[in-house]
């Protein structure tokens, strides 16, 4: 689940019609259920929707491995009837294919609870890679205008309005950011040095078409922040090593 995770934050699509107005209020203001949450939950149900009713012959020979996904069920405590593919004494499978794309209709509130569960997980893990977060910021900015702001949401120029960022995304980007700039490494928890100073960045500046999500901001000090402006989209790409 979380190697496909990383694979979506990659090659993430764009909301559906369905998700649209939920996705711009997202990009609008800062919200604790990021933009990145929707995203895994639409991108998780949208797979397995796929799967069992436009893949349903591969689901019936058992090409696609469903013992995985039934494990995913249980592991999260999410009550189902499971599917089961029954063969006949060739190890022919008799289930249809209407079948289990019956089966799926039925259970597909199921598959959206199982998404819920699993959000936050998958949401922890990906937080922490700036890198991977450019990517999914660049993807939204490239998508702009399907936000389909209105005109008093964004500036002269066509970009969203600066919001203040709030206290719990700056705590929340501090700590994953180890209380370090993004780039050099500065130490900006004053233990060491009192007279250094935080700057919340946006990754995709506003300017360049960014968005007001927690996961578009990471922590610089105010030389590389002063450095950066809204020239570039760089990533701080160090990390703390584990093991030292």
């Amino acid at each position: 689940m979380v190697e496909g995770a990383i694979d979506f934050g990659l090659t993430v699509n764009f909301p559906n019609k369905k998700n649209i107005d939920i996705a711009r209020q997202k990009a609008i203001a800062f919200d604790k259920q990021t933009l990145l949450h929707l995203f895994i939950k639409q991108e998780f149900i949208s797979h397995y929707k796929h799967w069992f009713m436009e893949m349903a012959e591969e689901v019936c020979w058992d090409i696609i491995e469903l013992q995985f996904i039934e494990e995913q069920f249980s592991e999260y405590g999410v009550d189902i009837d499971f599917l089961q593919i029954k063969y006949d004494e060739n190890d022919y499978p008799i289930t249809t294919n209407r079948q289990i794309q019956s089966w799926y209709t039925k259970n597909s509130k199921k598959f959206t609870t199982l998404a819920e569960q699993l959000c936050d997980e998958i949401f922890f893990i990906l937080f922490s890679n700036r890198k991977l977060l450019r990517k999914f910021n660049e993807n939204n900015a490239a998508n702009f205008t399907k936000f389909c702001f209105t005109q008093n949401q964004l500036t002269i120029k066509g970009t969203l309005k600066r919001q203040r960022i709030p206290k719990w995304v700056q705590k929340a980007v501090f700590h994953r950011d180890k209380g370090r700039c993004s780039f050099c490494s500065t130490d900006l928890t004053k233990i060491i040095n009192i007279e250094s100073t935080n700057n919340y960045d946006h990754i995709i500046p506003l300017d360049l078409f960014g968005i007001n999500d927690p996961t578009n901001i990471q922590l610089l000090c105010e030389t590389c922040n002063l450095d950066k402006l809204n020239r570039n989209t760089n990533v701080g790409t160090k990390y703390q090593e584990w093991f030292i």
